[in-house]
């Protein structure tokens, strides 16, 4: 009796593995039908394969990047096959994407199914700074003349990033085809870096003139006149029969730019108390001024020249 019960168990022990393994059979069996009876394309487009699918395009033109932003940005998280029209060598299937119905043509290539991407904007021009080099989705384009022209592009949003040395740094998302004229900020270290050098020529002068003594100083080309022009100055007042006492009450940046030429140009807002002492006594007034600053950023940072406009600045 007892051996009978252990055969009946073993024989349903068995029965049950036989059940499991012809179900398991059953899946795989129906997965790889299913598998079979989609192509490739759909497969990847299932998955967001975007590596497999850019392998799937007829000779591309863009980079995988350019490709990856374009499917995101096109076809979103979950696109869906509505419809898939198979005639001679061509298939054309009909998706709904994030940006509602698309169509995608493959024409068979060989033994391989190739996609003919068609969905480009074409003769893309935009307006960036003389000397910075443009990327536009990591991949460098060339810069003429402060023009970017791109021949063609697939349709989407790109960032774009423009670089000048170390000096300008932009990134902005623009859309394939929009007509823009890129003018970018300047770091904020930099105008920190500038505004040092402004504040220590400030200094140099103001010192210079109210001690009548010239220190070394090493933030202004020296060739340029600035250094001459303090030197001229300090020597007359040397002659004359008066004191002259400048000291600066405000300086403040109203506005920064780079040129053609690499430059940094600060425009700042300056306000000195000036006092004048002879032998009539002494005289005090506030000089308002806009005195703007070219510096020079090719090896080390100074300045080559200052424009002054007296108040008011127009």
């Amino acid at each position: 009796m007892k051996f009978k019960k252990l055969y009946d168990k073993e024989k349903s022990f068995l029965l049950l593995r036989f059940f499991i393994v012809l179900f398991l059979l059953f899946i795989i069996i129906l997965y790889g039908y299913k598998s079979r009876n989609k192509s490739s394309f759909e497969n990847m487009l299932e998955r967001n394969d975007y590596n497999g699918i850019y392998s799937l395009i007829n000779g591309p033109d863009f980079s995988m990047e350019v490709f990856k932003t374009y499917m995101k940005d096109n076809y979103g998280r979950s696109p869906q096959i509505i419809e898939k029209d198979k005639y001679e060598r061509n298939i054309v299937y009909h998706i709904y994407t994030a940006k509602g119905l698309k169509d995608v043509s493959f024409k068979k290539t060989g033994r391989k199914y190739l996609w003919y991407f068609d969905d480009y904007v074409s003769d893309w021009k935009f307006k960036a700074p003389k000397n910075a080099r443009v990327f536009i989705q990591n991949v460098e384009y060339p810069n003429r003349n402060g023009e970017v022209y791109v021949k063609k592009i697939p349709n989407s949003v790109y960032n774009v990033r423009i670089c000048i040395g170390e000096i300008v740094d932009f990134n902005q998302r623009v859309a394939a085809g929009q007509d823009i004229t890129i003018t970018p900020n300047i770091k904020p270290e930099v105008i920190k870096k500038c505004s040092d050098i402004v504040n220590e020529y400030i200094n140099f002068r103001q010192d210079s003139i109210n001690n009548l003594d010239i220190k070394e100083i090493n933030c202004i080309d020296k060739s340029s006149g600035i250094y001459k022009e303090v030197i001229d100055e300090v020597e007359w007042l040397k002659k004359a029969d008066y004191k002259i006492n400048k000291s600066i009450v405000e300086s403040n940046i109203i506005d920064s730019s780079i040129n053609d030429s690499d430059q940094i140009i600060l425009k700042i807002r300056e306000r000195w108390d000036i006092k004048i002492t002879s032998e009539a006594g002494v005289s005090e007034k506030i000089d308002d001024i806009l005195n703007v600053y070219y510096i020079n950023t090719n090896d080390n940072y100074v300045i080559s020249q200052i424009k002054t406009k007296w108040y008011p600045f127009y």
